[in-house]
């Protein structure tokens, strides 16, 4: 009885597989299967959430060890107990003597007011410069969250100086530090032919040996004298307007800039008919979890007084470790101002500018739901 049944069901398939033939000889689509409907829906489905790429796999141990090595206040870390480690326990008189000596130098140099080292030639000190910004450790700090140089403009060389004007500070500027500061991002080759130098605060050259690193970096004082010097060569210079206290305001939630009352720069600018160059780091605020004490608290009143006494600010940071969110650095339309406008006219422009290109680019990045605030 078995047989028979397995003939007659071997007979009822052979009618169906002619059946099916038939039709389609005759011009009928084959009904799907199970599986092709399958595969259909999960096509459909991807047209409609656009099948978005899976994240990034997250950094390798020895991506994190050199990253967190480039980090400023790490690399500042080390330096300072090296030199103090010789300074102290060295039992060599001779090299006790000149590390005092250096101090002295280190005291009283004026080298970041000039714009670099006097003695070094122009391409020694181009090529000096070069070889430090593509360093491993700032390869790995840009692989590391991680960091993305985004170009929409082109930017003619030689033509005037550029102010590029970084937002926000963040704790420490990670989005400047691997697009703008370093060359992990290849910022000259999307931007060739322009030598630009970093604007930092005066205090942070009296830390023998860093100063001197960050020196042959091409780092210089943000005086305002140090500034026109760069910029009057015909030399970019690379700026974090919102300085100490909005370095205090970097909350993941919204971006803060504190920029209504900055205006030094906008006068800079005016004073040496330069462009102003607006970059945004978005994802800056997410690269350390830090706490933002409540406007009017004690903790934020503790914060506003350090930040006035030592001119630098001192963010309570959760973790010392970054946190490897991608930050996305998009570099805007330089902005140019009439020489015969005030400078709040001036300022105004470069502040709309800014909120337009904010609004333009937010949603690219995830700050689709992020509200600009300019304080």
């Amino acid at each position: 009885m078995g047989g028979q049944m397995a003939s007659q069901l071997d007979g009822d398939e052979l009618k169906n597989h002619k059946k099916a033939t038939n039709k389609v000889s005759n011009g009928q689509p084959e009904p799907p299967s199970f599986f092709d409907k399958k595969d259909n829906a999960v096509a459909d489905h991807c047209q409609e959430t656009t099948c978005k790429s899976s994240p990034p796999p997250p950094p390798s141990w020895s991506t994190f060890i050199l990253a967190f090595v480039a980090i400023p206040f790490v690399t500042c870390t080390i330096f300072t107990t090296f030199y103090a480690v010789l300074l102290w326990l060295s039992p060599n008189t001779w090299l006790r003597t000149l590390l005092v000596i250096y101090l002295l130098y280190v005291a009283l140099d004026s080298t970041p007011s000039r714009g670099g080292y006097s003695w070094a030639p122009p391409l020694h000190s181009k090529f000096v410069e070069n070889t430090m910004r593509r360093l491993v450790f700032y390869r790995a700090l840009a692989d590391y969250f991680p960091v993305r140089l985004i170009k929409t403009v082109d930017l003619p060389a030689g033509k005037t100086p550029y102010i590029f004007a970084y937002h926000p500070h963040g704790v420490i500027g990670v989005g400047a530090c691997a697009t703008l500061l370093t060359n992990p991002t290849d910022f000259d080759l999307k931007f060739p032919g322009i030598p630009r130098r970093i604007a930092t605060l005066n205090v942070i050259f009296l830390i023998p040996i860093f100063r001197d690193w960050l020196i042959l970096m091409g780092f210089i004082s943000a005086s305002k004298s140090s500034l026109s010097k760069v910029l009057r060569r015909n030399e970019s210079v690379v700026l974090l307007p919102g300085g100490a206290p909005e370095a205090l305001l970097a909350n993941p939630q919204k971006m803060v800039l504190s920029l209504k009352r900055r205006k030094g720069f906008i006068k800079m600018a005016m004073e040496t008919k330069a462009s102003i160059v607006p970059v945004l780091g978005f994802g800056e605020n997410s690269a350390f979890p830090i706490h933002v004490p409540a406007k009017g608290s004690w903790l934020f009143e503790l914060q506003k007084q350090l930040c006035r006494l030592f001119s630098f600010s001192t963010p309570f940071i959760l973790s010392p470790f970054p946190l490897p969110n991608p930050v996305h650095v998009v570099v805007g339309k330089p902005v140019e101002f009439d020489p015969s406008k005030s400078i709040d006219e001036c300022h105004a422009q470069y502040l709309k500018a800014l909120e337009d290109m904010y609004n333009e680019h937010k949603g690219k990045y995830g700050h689709a739901h992020i509200p600009l605030e300019i304080q």
